[in-house]
């Protein structure tokens, strides 16, 4: 989720917030949904549904759990 997060601020440096995921895992499906959303940039949400369908949760039968994923800013500000 950081590579994700570090090539969509390749375009977007000033791009930083808080996500906050809810995954829900019923029989080995995972549904992703956000809970708070301060970064607001619909193709990063993408990247993380797509990284965490591709995690093996298989041994998992049932679970609900949150994640928080605070973004901080890469932008970097020389004095000169």
């Amino acid at each position: 989720i950081q590579v994700a997060y570090e090539q969509i601020t390749r375009s977007n440096p000033m791009l930083f917030g808080k996500l906050t995921l809810q995954l829900t895992i019923d029989d080995g499906n995972t549904e992703v949904a956000f809970l708070e959303d301060s970064v607001g940039c619909e193709e990063l949400r993408q990247m993380i549904r797509e990284e965490v369908a591709a995690w093996n949760l298989d041994e998992i039968s049932s679970a609900s759990f949150n994640v928080s994923l605070p973004f901080k800013s890469t932008l970097r500000v020389s004095a000169r």
